[in-house]
């Protein structure tokens, strides 16, 4: 019987589906799942097989031109890095032996192990990381993918390893009025944040303690703590707010208000990690009297601010007053990794 060609052996494979038992994975984890196929016709193939395939990659684009000559400037900058590519054959003929698949319904289950050491599966308008399995048959250099399905990877970041990190924090500035509020009239405001501890998992809220002394001459209208999202994309960086807590009064000048019950509300957002082409870190930052935008270049270098760790597994004294934060599957497609950038992330 004379073999089919390529095109008309993928076209008779009909209402084709990868599933898995879940969305996210922890690194390490186990993964069971399954594909099926009807097919229209009796086939001949060498083999059906899954590709476990995980990469990191980014891009941007600069664009800017020199003031004296006008000489227009574009550069291209992308990486990617190969991050897991594993094979799992579902089928296959043996030795010279024809492989015929028989017209109807087939399925398939499979297991597959996930290393212990990947990175988490994370999203940004500059690069990402991302996990996949993909259904394909035929030989190597002349695959056809049927289907394929993207998954969360995420990696165990257990605080009971970093004990140092259960110690409150706590950070003091001063500052003039017009540097850092924006009032005519001089004067210092002295800003003192205190934190319990120094790590927190999805589905806790980070309590801290503000001590504001407003020695200016002018009220403080407006007074925020954020906790931002600091991502480095190799040499370069950006920051998103993941949470936000708005002072709920005044504070007069002349006065000292001393706040003991604020919180962040932590929700499902990537742990800190640090990977070859992306690091994530996160931070909290007091604000006087000004609002900053959801996303942001940059923060000033003497802006008050405390470092915070994110993880996914709590300190075991916090385990039995956690209400989890349930994560959902990230969503990848090629509008995620940004093409035509205007400007490079500072």
């Amino acid at each position: 019987m004379p073999r089919k060609s390529k095109n008309s052996i993928t076209n008779n494979f009909q209402n084709t589906s990868l599933t898995l038992d879940k969305p996210c994975y922890y690194a390490g984890e186990l993964i069971n799942g399954n594909v099926s196929f009807e097919l229209s016709n009796r086939i001949y193939t060498s083999n059906l097989r899954l590709k476990i395939l995980g990469y990191a990659k980014i891009r941007w684009n600069n664009k800017g031109s020199i003031k004296k000559t006008h000489e227009k400037l574009e550069n291209d900058y992308k990486a990617q890095e190969t991050i897991i590519e594993n094979e799992v054959i579902l089928m296959s003929r043996s030795g010279d032996k024809s492989l015929y698949l028989e017209n109807g319904r087939h399925s398939y289950s499979f297991q597959i192990p996930l290393n212990h050491s990947l990175p988490p599966s994370y999203e940004h308008p500059y690069g990402k990381i991302c996990y996949k399995i993909l259904f394909e048959t035929g030989e190597s250099g002349s695959r056809e993918k049927l289907c394929e399905k993207t998954f969360t990877v995420l990696s165990i970041l257990d605080l009971n390893n970093f004990r140092y990190l259960k110690q409150p924090n706590s950070v003091k500035i001063d500052k003039n009025v017009k540097k850092c509020c924006g009032l005519r009239k001089g004067g210092d405001v002295t800003v003192t944040l205190n934190t319990l501890q120094g790590a927190y998992v999805p589905g806790q809220s980070i309590p801290f303690g503000l001590v504001i002394k407003n020695d200016s001459s002018k009220d403080i209208k407006k007074f925020f703590v954020y906790l931002l999202q600091e991502t480095h994309i190799q040499a370069n960086s950006s920051l998103r707010v993941v949470s936000k807590f708005e002072f709920p009064k005044k504070i007069l000048k002349k006065t000292t208000e001393v706040y003991k019950n604020g919180l962040l509300t932590l929700p499902p957002i990537c742990q800190t990690f640090n990977h070859n082409l992306i690091k994530v870190n996160y931070f909290l930052l007091v604000s006087v009297n000004k609002k900053i935008k959801d996303k942001i270049k940059k923060v000033k270098n003497d802006t008050l601010t405390i470092p915070m760790t994110i993880g996914n597994k709590p300190f075991k004294e916090d385990e039995a007053s956690i209400r989890f934060a349930s994560f959902k599957q990230c969503i990848f497609g090629n509008n995620m990794v940004a093409k035509n950038i205007s400007t490079v992330p500072k």
